[in-house]
């Protein structure tokens, strides 16, 4: 009910009874500039505080002027104005001046104490184990200056890189490998396929990879799901090409944030197989890897060995390449990934510039690789990158031939590999 009389006082079309119209007619409001009068007075008043008692007299007996003529509500507006500026006191030679503080400057506010820069509250130290802790972003540098950055300033803002868990990260890398590894043996067991159609295969998907503009860690997550998919499933020779899309398919949903769609795969197998075949062969392969979709290649390895040895961006895609073409043969599957990527580093520092000073005992201690296993695998890939420009598959030699890999397939190679000490 005490909402219905409300809307009611205020409504203009509502009937309102007499007894309200008369209330409010008891409590008219005054004019607003009478009602403004005394409130400037009480200002100046505040403002003028610490002038002589005399101003003070003035200005009350101005205040109490004003009030009775502001209760009389006889004398229009204009006329209180005038008296308030009338009780402004005047400025007389001699006066005393109000005190002011130090740090203040005539007709200048007191100075402010300035706000802490945004960036020294964020960018200042933090504890390790803070979740708060951000990491700051690169300056923008010239092109012709990017060239010059190593590895480490390039993947600065990866997390994967990151010094406070990275070394932890690599251990479970190593844990990984094991339990994912393919078995190195498994296409003897083949029936149907050789390793020759394996290796084009992947070729196939390297243009693949690079026709859709995908990572590289999409190319060796798709090729790491189908030695293990051939390791447990004998597969024939026109399916072959089908497990390699389906391989392509779950890598590319796991590391590209916008993946090709269905459509895409059925246009680059060149309508081959359809969308419903790319997707049970999806389903069969997801089912015999278990879900296991770890990323324990030698492109996460190299990469890792790279910021370690604080190597440049040129012999870290040099690396990358020798990676590369060791996916191009089922012989690498005798090395773990971990060892891979020791070798390839160790022959790109060799390669470039005579830089394997920068293989020390502590990187080497950090790949956990004996000196033995090491020279057998880099005599391994040396090979490959001998007889590389000769190849029958050219897709990953025509890739880095590309300036984003510092045109790495272009160096002219070293007949020799790099001597261990």
């Amino acid at each position: 009910m005490a909402s219905q009389r409300r809307f009611m006082v205020f409504s203009d079309e509502n009937q309102v009874p007499q007894k309200v119209s008369n209330a409010n007619a008891a409590s008219k409001r005054a004019p607003l500039a009478l009602l403004s009068a005394p409130n400037r007075g009480r200002k100046l008043a505040a403002t003028l505080k610490p002038l002589a008692a005399a101003s003070d007299k003035e200005n009350q007996a101005t205040q109490e002027t004003t009030n009775e003529n502001c209760e009389a509500n006889e004398l229009p507006a204009a006329v209180v104005e005038k008296d308030n500026e009338a009780a402004k006191p005047k400025s007389v030679a001699g006066d005393e001046k109000p005190k002011r503080s130090e740090n203040e400057k005539d007709g200048a506010p007191t100075q402010r104490v300035p706000l802490k820069v945004l960036d020294e509250v964020m960018f200042s130290p933090a504890s390790v184990g803070s979740p708060m802790v951000v990491s700051p972003m690169p300056e923008s540098v010239q092109q012709e200056d990017r060239e010059e950055l190593t590895i480490n300033e390039e993947m600065f803002d990866d997390e994967f890189f990151t010094e406070q868990y990275g070394d932890s990260h690599f251990a479970y890398m190593k844990e990984l490998e094991v339990k994912l590894r393919a078995r190195p043996e498994y296409m003897s067991r083949q029936r149907d396929i050789s390793s020759t159609m394996r290796s084009v295969l992947v070729d196939w998907l390297v243009e693949v990879n690079e026709e859709y503009g995908m990572s590289d860690e999409t190319l060796f997550l798709a090729v790491s799901f189908i030695d293990r998919f051939l390791s447990v499933m004998s597969v024939v020779r026109s399916k072959l090409q089908l497990v390699g899309t389906a391989a392509m398919l779950v890598a590319s949903k796991v590391e590209e944030i916008y993946p090709p769609e269905l459509a895409q795969y059925v246009y680059v197998t060149d309508d081959t197989y359809t969308g419903s075949q790319i997707i049970r062969m999806e389903a069969l392969l997801l089912n015999t890897l278990g879900f296991s979709l770890g990323a324990a290649h030698s492109l996460a390895f190299v990469r890792r060995l790279s910021v370690r040895a604080k190597v440049s961006r040129r012999v870290a895609h040099l690396a990358q390449y020798i990676c590369e073409l060791s996916l191009m043969t089922d012989s690498s599957l005798m090395y773990k990934p971990s060892e891979i990527a020791a070798g390839a580093l160790l022959i790109a520092l060799d390669q470039t510039n005579n830089s394997s000073h920068m293989w020390t005992d502590e990187v080497e201690r950090f790949a956990d690789i004996d000196k033995l296993t090491l020279k057998t695998v880099v005599n391994f890939l040396h090979k490959l990158l001998v007889a590389a420009p000769n190849s029958q598959h050219k897709a990953t030699t025509e890739k880095y031939c590309h300036v984003r890999y510092s045109s790495v397939a272009m160096f002219p190679t070293k007949t020799d590999p790099p001597r261990l000490i």
